[in-house]
């Protein structure tokens, strides 16, 4: 795939990287390599977006990864709530809530009410920085709550998904860089028996 520098995630700008318009998810094929961080040391894997919608993006978690098998595979909604592809889908009143989350304010709040006890909360306004190269960029701190698991996110305005994130064990990921492809897939392109209950997300209405 050719393969064109997002830039430190400057595909979107203007009202976009001020984080006031609704959540967009990042374009199919976009790249991210991260860098984990742990007590064992330090490793690094590059995760691509294989399809989205209104609310979602569907990640291969790292390219390194069996791609026939479902749990290689994740659904991220709203750039806030993960799922994998080998587990149950969020309902489609836990997904249009967090779609209107959007756009992140200090302070506010969402519990889902899901069997996972998931609850987010908005944190400060910060700039985040990707590349050196690129420079600073408009992020939001969001602390995100998995029953009594704490997780703490840098998420990106323009690319409305984490940049960041701190496990409450200690884990640290953070991404390095971040590519775009020349041309943009559509989701129609993705074989849909490797993505597990993922799937069925390709065929859903759209949230609004």
């Amino acid at each position: 795939m050719r393969l064109a520098y997002l830039g430190c995630l400057g595909i979107l700008s203007g009202a976009a990287a001020s984080g006031q318009e609704p959540y967009v998810p990042p374009p199919v094929g976009t790249q991210v390599t991260w860098v984990t961080e742990t007590a064992e040391g330090r490793t690094t894997r590059v995760s691509e977006i294989v399809a989205s919608g209104s609310d979602f993006a569907i990640h291969l978690y790292d390219l390194g990864w069996d791609v026939d098998d479902p749990s290689s595979y994740f659904a991220e909604f709203s750039g806030l709530h993960i799922a994998s592809c080998s587990s149950a889908m969020p309902t489609g009143e836990e997904r249009a809530r967090l779609r209107a989350f959007w756009p992140l304010v200090s302070g506010q709040s969402i519990d889902l009410n899901d069997v996972d006890e998931s609850t987010y909360v908005v944190g400060d306004r910060e700039r985040h920085t990707v590349s050196q190269v690129n420079g600073e960029h408009p992020a939001q701190l969001v602390t995100a709550y998995v029953g009594e698991v704490r997780t703490d996110m840098t998420v990106s305005l323009a690319l409305r998904t984490p940049v960041s994130v701190t496990l409450q064990d200690g884990t640290d990921e953070h991404a390095i860089e971040i590519f775009n492809p020349r041309m943009v897939r559509q989701a129609s392109e993705v074989d849909r028996s490797v993505l597990g209950n993922c799937a069925s997300l390709l065929d859903g209405a759209l949230v609004r």
